[in-house]
């Protein structure tokens, strides 16, 4: 489903994201995301393919590892929901930039369903960067 977000009055898009995060649909959310961040984040319609791919994979896992916790979660200043979820990306084996990487896309979310009026504050504001304790020397030959 496509939505033009810019055409949908502020209640409209409020009871389409609302619709979205009750229903589980993934793909609406990650479309509101990346419309959001073309739109207000730092590199604005110049934000690179890269970008808008890694953050569509970082939403997606948000969302999959959210999801089924409940959507109301999603709505709330839930930090155990944010920081469970850094915690299981740590379980996984993922190394730490790949850890911010989509925290930074789950915050881009955030950012989205706030401009949505779901939702007023940011529970990752709470959510520490995880750090990489490996030297960069250490990571990769000279």
């Amino acid at each position: 489903m496509s939505v033009d977000w810019d055409a949908l009055t502020h209640t409209k898009r409020e009871k389409t994201v609302r619709k979205a995060l009750k229903s589980g649909d993934i793909d609406l959310l990650v479309h509101l995301t990346i419309h959001n961040l073309l739109a207000y984040g730092r590199g604005g319609a110049h934000t690179s393919l890269h970008t808008m791919r890694g953050y569509t994979t970082g939403v997606r896992a948000y969302l999959t590892y959210a999801l089924p916790l409940g959507w109301r979660r999603l709505t709330e200043h839930d930090t155990d929901l944010t920081v469970g979820y850094i915690r299981a990306l740590a379980r996984q084996g993922l190394q730490p930039g790949t850890i911010n990487s989509r925290r930074s896309a789950a915050r881009a979310l955030y950012r989205a369903l706030r401009w949505a009026s779901v939702l007023e504050a940011d529970p990752f504001s709470g959510t520490p960067r995880v750090a990489d304790h490996q030297e960069r020397w250490d990571k990769r030959e000279a």
